[in-house]
């Protein structure tokens, strides 16, 4: 499994997290925690213009952004066939588009966005819906920050937490430790900039401010994934001032005035110890 973040690397991107949240706040509003569901996705999906146009509107919903306006763009085609050993994923393994950024995902176009999307991530399920996800994070923090104010570098982790704190942090999780195999074997890639364990602390700290069950997230998870939510949760859990604090005063986490310390077993947590 990957390995858990030091008390102090937690600290650290708990103090970033709420950062964003204590700056975010009046437009982030009270958000779902999204699930790659029917019930969050119901419409047929075919992998033409439509569809994809149809999923960035559900996404836009639930994060609270239907009054952005949005153009999308299927940009190419899918090389070869599904599971064909001459297809860019090979064996049985999909579709693998790298993060070097050749393509421009979103670009601002007056009072809306030009949104691309590779025709090729289509037919990947995880990878879609990730780039999706931290699109809108991106064009979420270039409408609510005030002009001139730059988000906090690097830009790609401020646009991943702001997706998480949108309620893409399922979404996120499950795209940044991906397991395939191929022809040439089994293999693991990530698809966001955060790693694993850093993913999975920021949506367990969305899903404890928010109130969320966790049971939902953690059943639309891969082992991994699940293992560190799991992690991650038990140590939120065991900072309840950490978690009364992001929900009422998230600037105090910012700047350092919650004290955390290390997750308690569960019969403490609920005894008070």
């Amino acid at each position: 499994m990957t390995e858990f973040p030091s008390l102090a690397q937690r600290r650290a991107l708990t103090e970033r997290y709420a950062a964003l949240v204590a700056a975010l706040a009046e437009e982030l509003g009270q958000r779902p925690l999204v699930l790659p569901t029917g019930a969050f996705f119901p419409d047929t999906f075919t992998g033409d213009q439509a569809s994809v146009q149809r999923f960035v509107a559900r996404l836009q919903e639930h994060a609270g952004m239907t009054d952005v306006p949005i153009e999308v763009m299927l940009v190419g085609q899918v090389a070869g066939g599904a599971g064909s050993c001459g297809s860019s994923g090979g064996c049985c393994g999909g579709p693998v588009v790298s993060k070097d950024g050749s393509l421009p995902r979103v670009v601002e176009q007056g009072e809306g966005w030009l949104l691309q999307v590779p025709a090729e991530e289509v037919s990947h399920p995880t990878l879609f819906a990730a780039q999706l996800a931290r699109a809108l994070g991106l064009i979420f923090l270039q409408e609510v920050l005030p002009e001139g104010e730059e988000p906090e570098p690097p830009l790609a982790v401020s646009l991943e937490l702001t997706a998480v704190a949108l309620g893409f942090g399922v979404l996120l999780l499950e795209a940044s430790h991906v397991y395939r195999k191929s022809c040439g074997g089994p293999s693991v890639s990530s698809f966001t900039e955060l790693d694993p364990a850093s993913l999975a602390l920021a949506t367990a700290l969305f899903i404890e401010q928010a109130g969320h069950g966790a049971r939902p997230a953690l059943k639309a998870l891969a082992v991994t994934q699940r293992e560190l939510l799991e992690r991650s949760l038990a140590w939120v859990r065991s900072n309840r001032a950490l978690v009364d604090a992001l929900r009422s005063m998230p600037e105090s986490v910012a700047l350092g005035m919650i004290d955390v310390r290390e997750e308690r077993p569960w019969l403490a947590r609920v005894l008070g110890a």
